[in-house]
């Protein structure tokens, strides 16, 4: 769609200012808000943006040079909580008008690209757990204790029916929203999506929960451990792969035990051969490792099985051709969903050119390991064996690579810094207050 056409459709409907917005590399929604009149102008040269976001620069290194922020106006959207506003997810490209390295969206989009080349389309359901907190005291928004339960599920009723009035104009097809088992967490399934689309309606739905949040006095987080947080916070995905022709889901096999195919099988054999270094993409920051001092489901090594929620991948036996898929469960609610499903169809896509093939599912006890390998307990551990694993490097693209690592060492250089205890097992069982004025209100 021409800009012109765009500028003249937003003032029909009332709106004055556009907000460019990206995810950065942490997953951070970052923008720039325009005024309506400028739209003509910027819509087709983009906006500059400082390039020293995420850290990709420090005191001790040439600044990192700005880019440009070019709208994808197919994901244009008005936003019902801010009237007189709309949003356009955007691009980033370097100052010589190529792709910058850094842009997740961009990464997933070359991802999805290899799929296609093979006939097939990826599939993506997103999941996510979050906590609603009072923000002048710090507490959580309502009760804990028996998930789903009808009262605890009304208890904020301004800001629910506002966030459910508001995520189809957004693009957002929400699956189902309940109170989970911790005070004050929720957790809610987003309907399934193909391609980049996944994605995008993920980092919409997380930017609106906040943004929601801000108006009824809360504070929305995904943060994995917030100070009152007893239970992790984590983001599942469900894959699916796709005939890129006729839509049929080519995980289901109605000949197979499992009601899986043999390609569904490579995958997740590429899920948990990679395991170790997709840690470094689904829990990016420190505290996301704090989850294996929290309660709930955690997934400690790279296991899959059929009934275990503490596995790191899950098959569940549903009939059906249309439900078969696999469920990855690694992932902390924290993670950019850009960066966290490139990744993962990356090491997914690995395992069907290689035609791995998995251990036999775990069965019964959910801790046990069948002499698989532990996930990382660390960032730190977690970086080094995305360092070292060379097949992601290649998938995902090596500039890629090199700025991810670069963001996550800053990130713990100011972890480090600003938690003197950090790294030790008394750091790792709370939650400092650093992080929490840090990330909290953020991710």
């Amino acid at each position: 769609m021409r800009v012109e056409t765009v500028a003249r459709l937003l003032a029909a409907a009332g709106v004055h200012w556009l907000r460019f917005e990206f995810a950065d590399t942490l997953g951070v929604a970052r923008s720039k808000v325009v005024p309506l009149s400028r739209l003509e102008r910027v819509g087709t040269r983009g906006l500059r943006f400082y390039g020293g976001t995420d850290g990709r620069a420090s005191n001790n290194a040439a600044p990192a040079p700005d880019f440009i922020l070019m709208p994808d106006f197919d994901t244009l959207a008005l936003l019902p909580y801010a009237p007189g506003e709309a949003r356009v997810i955007c691009e980033l490209y370097d100052l010589n008008q190529e792709p910058a390295p850094h842009d997740g969206r961009w990464v997933l989009q070359q991802v999805v690209e290899q799929y296609l080349d093979e006939g097939l389309l990826p599939a993506t359901t997103f999941a996510f757990d979050f906590y609603v907190i009072e923000r002048e005291t710090g507490a959580p928004a309502f009760p804990g204790g028996r998930p789903g339960a009808s009262v605890r599920n009304a208890a904020r009723p301004a800001w629910r029916d506002t966030l459910l009035s508001a995520l189809p104009s957004l693009g957002v097809e929400l699956e189902s929203i309940n109170t989970a088992g911790a005070p004050g967490q929720v957790h809610a399934e987003l309907a399934t999506a193909r391609g980049v689309a996944a994605a995008d309606q993920a980092f919409t739905f997380r930017t609106a929960v906040k943004e929601v949040a801000n108006q009824d006095e809360l504070t929305a987080t995904f943060m994995t451990r917030p100070p009152c947080g007893d239970v992790a916070s984590a983001c599942i995905m469900q894959h699916r792969l796709l005939d890129a022709v006729t839509g049929e889901n080519r995980f289901a096999d109605d000949e197979d035990p499992l009601g899986i195919s043999p390609m569904a099988k490579h995958f997740v054999a590429g899920l948990l051969y990679h395991a170790a270094a997709l840690s470094a993409f689904l829990l990016p920051i420190p505290n996301d490792y704090k989850r294996y001092h929290a309660a709930g489901c955690v997934p400690q090594h790279a296991t899959w099985s059929c009934e275990s929620r503490a596995a790191a991948v899950r098959v569940p036996p549903r009939p059906g051709a249309d439900a078969a898929h696999v469920e990855n469960r690694i992932a902390a609610a924290s993670a950019n969903p850009y960066i966290a499903l490139a990744a993962c169809l990356a090491a997914g896509l690995d395992g069907l050119r290689q035609r791995m093939l998995p251990p036999a599912p775990l069965h019964g006890d959910p801790t046990a390991r069948n002499g698989a390998p532990r996930l990382p307990r660390s960032l730190d551990e977690a970086l080094a064996a995305l360092e070292a694993d060379t097949p992601l490097h290649a998938l995902l693209g090596e500039p890629f690579i090199r700025t991810y690592l670069g963001v996550a060492r800053f990130e713990i250089a100011r972890t480090r810094l600003a938690c003197p205890g950090y790294g030790t097992e008394e750091w790792e069982r709370r939650v400092d207050p650093w992080e929490w004025s840090e990330y909290g209100e953020l991710l």
